[in-house]
């Protein structure tokens, strides 16, 4: 009997890319088949080629493998789809397979078998018949299950949420769900502890009982908080007890919808200085462009943060005198801090203080 085996040697390179908010991350290319070379990011696609002859014996050929390694901190390139490309021409949603537990980082495997070659050899002769030009891009589409086998390879582990966008400020329910892979598949409770990472601090961790080969996912719902938007790596491990059933998948947390990182004014601390201001105004000790001079210079200097606010057009830039009025209430505590800012927001509107 004779046996022919290959070993590929793993040619591997290092990128230096700059996200769109001009962070620097370094991506790996790994190619299991050739030299990588032409590397190129843009936006959301990452580009690179490799020497490959189209007219050669395809039927000697097994498969072509190559991988991309992001950072867990390169949030706009983490995604649960990629499109993946070979020549120009779009390959199946099976090539790409992405792996969130081998390393700390993502990798993101591209496998093109002998028969996918050959389907797409016309169409990729086109380009060139020398070499083979890659991309991947991240979809706006939404694949799920995301899925992992523990290292034990006693659950394979699948993971997706509601709704799509996991957004800080808002609750998203994870739905994960464990299946044996070597059993009767019985279902049955286990128990297991659920973390998430972020910048190695751990915001969250929650111990929970779930079912284990069910057609019922079991769902867990998280309200992250504003300041843990980025990337993040959520946790499964201990399931059923065994400290080797373990597997993380990453994601990502976006900003709070119609947020800035310090407080709006409805909720914000008031400087007790712009209450004696207001006192002052409304005992006639300052006037009214003094006043609205001041309310100005705070939004400015972002003291005061204001939500955005339509302006209409107004004959007057006269204070009405109810505003003035709650003004002199608030500052003896006879009035709330929310019915003090709507008379600021009456202002705004109106165009009688200006906030560019």
């Amino acid at each position: 009997m004779e046996l022919e085996g290959a070993i590929s040697i793993a040619d591997v390179k290092t990128f230096e890319v700059t996200d769109n908010k001009n962070q620097s991350h370094d991506v790996q290319v790994i190619s299991y088949f050739d030299t990588i070379s032409e590397f190129d990011f843009d936006s959301n696609k990452m580009s690179f080629s490799m020497p490959f002859d189209w007219n050669q014996d395809l039927e000697q050929l097994s498969v072509i493998h190559e991988e991309v390694r992001v950072p867990n901190t390169f949030g706009e390139f983490l995604s649960t789809k990629y499109n993946s490309y070979a020549n120009g021409v779009l390959l199946p949603d099976e090539v790409v397979t992405i792996d969130d537990y081998s390393f700390d980082d993502r990798t993101v495997h591209m496998t093109i078998y002998r028969e996918l070659i050959k389907e797409i050899k016309e169409e990729a002769l086109k380009t060139s018949d020398s070499k083979i030009d890659f991309s991947i891009e991240t979809s706006d589409s939404v694949k799920f299950p995301l899925e992992f086998a523990t290292p034990d390879y006693r659950f394979k582990v699948f993971l997706s949420w509601e709704p799509e966008t996991i957004r800080a400020g808002e609750e998203t329910t994870f739905f994960v769900d464990f299946d044996e892979l070597f059993s009767a598949k019985t279902k049955r409770l286990a128990e297991y502890d659920l973390s998430v990472i972020q910048n190695d601090e751990e915001i969250y961790k929650k111990h929970l009982t779930g079912n284990i080969n069910s057609d019922t996912p079991n769902s867990h719902s998280i309200t992250f908080a504003p300041e843990h938007s980025g990337s993040a790596n959520i946790f499964f491990s201990n399931i059923d007890g065994n400290s080797l059933s373990k597997g993380n998948f990453i994601i990502v947390i976006e900003p709070q919808a119609n947020s800035q990182q310090s407080k709006s004014l409805e909720s914000q601390e008031i400087p007790i200085w712009i209450k004696n201001n207001a006192g002052w105004w409304a005992n006639n000790s300052i006037d009214d462009e003094t006043f609205v001079q001041g309310i100005q210079f705070l939004i400015k200097q972002n003291i005061l943060q204001v939500l955005s606010i339509t302006t209409q057009e107004s004959n007057s830039n006269e204070i009405p005198s109810w505003i003035k009025n709650n003004a002199g209430w608030w500052a003896s505590d006879q009035l709330d801090d929310e019915t003090f800012v709507q008379g600021i927001q009456y202002l705004i509107k109106n165009g009688i203080i200006v906030v560019n």
